[in-house]
């Protein structure tokens, strides 16, 4: 029927929905599944989409490839030069302190300027709300999660629309 999409999958490559279109030959290309694609899926906080059907800037991780297995990381800090528009900032050298991530850069001078982030749709408390009583105190609630856990990491670079406010930082 002119209204049939193939989908194809297999291990160690990434899905693709290709429409047949009543073609009689159909060349399909799979690419391997760290190549970032359109074709990749982003994990939204209500559903799965393709990025290329999504109408705003959305960024998926997978964390199949090996650069997750590096030992004493943290999540905050593996973050690091994989998104594009991704400030990450570490605190410091020592293990476990953890990092600041800016998606907009700093928006506000009383208020946090750090993202919202969500584990499993549910909002995650990362104890943020600007600076701390304590100078030089820095709390990393991100350091209880390990990165071994994690299937997928989505970056909403507007979450305002599904936040509010909250997530008008963006959403990790």
């Amino acid at each position: 029927s002119p209204t049939s999409v193939l989908q194809i999958s297999g291990h160690g490559y990434q899905y693709k929905e290709i429409p047949v279109n009543s073609h009689a030959v159909i060349n399909i290309a799979l690419h391997e599944d760290g190549f970032n694609s359109v074709f990749d899926m982003a994990a939204l906080p209500f559903s799965n989409q393709p990025k290329s059907q999504v109408n705003y800037s959305v960024a998926s991780i997978g964390t199949t490839e090996s650069r997750w297995n590096s030992p004493g990381q943290s999540l905050d800090n593996s973050l690091q030069g994989q998104v594009s528009g991704l400030n990450v900032i570490r605190r410091s050298g020592t293990p476990g302190e953890g990092a600041n991530l800016f998606l907009h850069g700093f928006n506000s001078m009383n208020a946090t300027n750090q993202p919202l982030y969500v584990v499993d749709g549910m909002i995650y408390d990362a104890n943020s709300y600007g600076s701390s009583i304590i100078k030089g105190h820095v709390n990393n609630p991100l350091a209880s999660i390990d990165i071994k856990d994690i299937d997928n990491i989505t970056i909403i670079k507007d979450g305002a629309a599904y936040y509010g406010t909250r997530g008008a930082n963006g959403v990790v």
